[in-house]
């Protein structure tokens, strides 16, 4: 098969280098990265795509994760993240730029050399480094960094179980059957490998073809059990199987990301579900159709079709797999196998779902048939209908509210996670800072219903909303700048404090919560003095702890309790004091 055949559009290739190239420009515009050519700026650029588009991170944010330079180990970048305990996935980066002006047209995308086994050992050994906790030397100071905070951070969680995830990267295409081969004999690390099919932009398949199992009338003649189900007049399906290699043929020829479009997630490629399916399938072949949920999908129109061979051809307009990816995404890496296609395997054969419906529909069928197992609230909540009218708020500012990864910001001068913004919220407006910082996850669940409540039907409550809302972003974005101006050190503790001096800045100047103050040309000025002064309370608070538990104090786990509200109330009064608060018990007079 043409190794193109599953790339999206030229159009689709545009956006893709659009993106990368303004990440480039970004890059340019650092002084830092001065003395570097363009392609070992595309380099990076690369790694912070990845970065943005998995980690729902800015380009700026991802920027501090490249330690692509010399004696890097040959890890690009590494990300980690202590926003939820206990902290469970490293990601370490290599990723290969192919400069070639013919690799910005899909017909001609390059395929040598993006890999060798020294760069795959490489990884390997720094990969065995962290789960081993042995300190790895490196002349790169910012690797070094990197990799001492981690070590301090799974020291604080007292070293919890984590994977690592070696990925690699290419605006070119692996060569899969032999790149892959290169597979980790280690139960933590794992190799996951995107090139320009999975990195691109995202469309649907206009119309795709899939064989079908034909009905076997031959054990029983007389059998009139109907597989066909008709709920209402706009949804009707049907239920049938197919083989796992004509599932796989439909898999590669319509492309792999544009037929998960509506599912809630990609392929998870780091699963023990996907070891337990690739078992499945080597082991019972023929007993797969029954240990496995089988394939849900959804499509605006189908047309069934008798060819006579075993197999009916089934048409289907614009399909999306919405339940079953996994498996589906599984057998295609597994189809790589020489034994594949074997004899018993050709035999194994895998249930079908196909719900013909409105596009409106898709998403309340992805949200009904995937929330019965663990999948990421966030991805359920994309399409909320006032999260979507606050998403429009902010486009009229130019701010791209992000709901979903992958969102193209093109034309948009700015943007935020709608994960970040809810942190930040809650921060200045639920005085809930230690939430905030202690897991992304939890503050955007146990909030989310709470903000975007059927009260916003009423226009006035949505755009007060939307006017908190915004303030929310102003802090952020001033921060993230702020942030910048710190030495190494001082931006450690910032990034733990970071929700911290969002609560304690509307405590200095209440002020910061009208929306028409920000219209002021002095705000700026204004925003910084409230952060200095926060500032200064925290050295204060981490003074206090340093004293009451010297070197025992993590800083991860002191921003993440309930105790910094209570302290930063009561070092707020101790240099403001008003009587509101007794300094002895943090407690409010009343």
């Amino acid at each position: 098969m043409d190794m193109n055949k599953a790339l999206t559009s030229q159009v689709q290739l545009n956006k893709y280098y659009s993106e990368l190239d303004s990440i480039k420009l970004y890059l340019d515009s650092l002084p830092k990265y001065d003395k570097l050519g363009s392609d070992d700026k595309y380099t990076r650029a690369l790694s912070i795509y990845y970065l943005i588009k998995n980690f729902r991170i800015s380009k700026e944010r991802a920027e501090e994760y490249i330690t692509d330079k010399s004696d890097d180990l040959d890890v690009d970048a590494i990300f980690y993240t202590d926003e939820n305990e206990p902290i469970k996935t490293i990601t370490l980066i290599q990723t290969k730029y192919k400069s070639s002006k013919k690799n910005r047209k899909n017909t001609s995308i390059e395929s040598k050399g993006l890999l060798n086994k020294k760069m795959i050992d490489a990884l390997k050994k720094t990969s065995l480094n962290i789960l081993q906790n042995t300190k790895e030397e490196t002349k790169n100071l910012r690797l070094k960094n990197h990799l001492d905070k981690l070590d301090q951070i799974l020291t604080d969680l007292e070293h919890p179980p984590v994977k690592i995830n070696c990925i690699f990267v290419s605006n070119g295409l692996f060569n899969k059957g032999q790149d892959i081969a290169h597979t980790s004999d280690h139960d933590s690390i794992n190799y996951i490998f995107y090139d320009i099919r999975e990195l691109n932009d995202i469309s649907h398949v206009e119309e795709a073809v899939l064989n079908i199992t034909q009905k076997d009338k031959s054990r029983n003649p007389a059998d009139k059990i109907d597989l066909y189900f008709k709920n209402s007049e706009n949804m009707d399906g049907i239920i049938t199987s197919t083989s796992v290699t004509e599932l796989v043929k439909f898999y590669d020829n319509y492309g792999r990301v544009k037929l998960l479009e509506e599912n809630v997630r990609f392929e998870l490629k780091d699963s023990s579900v996907n070891r337990n399916i690739r078992n499945s399938i080597k082991n019972n072949p023929l007993d797969f159709c029954f240990l496995n949920n089988g394939i849900y999908i959804v499509c605006e129109d189908y047309n069934h079709e008798l060819t006579g061979n075993g197999f009916s051809k089934l048409t289907l307009s614009k399909p999306c797999i919405i339940n079953g990816g996994q498996t589906t995404a599984t057998l295609y890496d597994y189809s790589k196998q020489p034994d594949f296609f074997s004899s018993d395997l050709s035999k194994a054969g895998v249930l079908l779902r196909i719900c013909k419906t409105s596009p409106s529909k898709f998403k309340v069928i992805s949200h009904a048939t995937n929330s019965q197992n663990k999948i990421d609230s966030i991805d359920l909540k994309a399409n909320d209908k006032f999260q979507k009218a606050i998403k429009t708020k902010f486009a009229f500012e130019g701010v791209c509210l992000i709901v979903k990864k992958g969102e193209s910001l093109e034309h948009y001068n700015d943007s935020i996670y709608n994960t970040e913004l809810i942190q930040s919220y809650i921060s200045i407006y639920k005085d809930n800072p230690s939430l905030a910082k202690n897991s992304m996850g939890v503050a955007f669940e146990r909030y989310f219903d709470v903000i975007f409540n059927d009260d916003l039907n009423d226009p006035k409550k949505l755009d007060i909303l939307y006017k908190e809302l915004y303030i929310s972003y102003v802090f952020n974005k001033f921060l993230e700048g702020f942030r910048k101006t710190l030495s190494e050190k001082d931006m450690s503790i910032f990034d733990h404090a970071k929700y911290a001096i969002m609560y304690l800045m509307v405590k200095i100047d209440d002020q910061l919560l009208n929306y028409e103050y920000y219209s002021r040309n002095d705000i700026d000025a204004t925003l910084e003095k409230a952060v200095l002064e926060s500032q200064k309370i925290i050295e204060d608070i981490i003074n206090f702890r340093q004293g009451k538990f010297g070197r025992t104090l993590s800083l991860a786990n002191l921003f993440k309790t309930t105790d910094i509200k209570v302290l930063s109330d009561v070092f707020y009064e101790k240099r403001n004091p008003s009587s509101k608060i007794d300094l002895l018990t943090g407690v409010p007079n009343i």
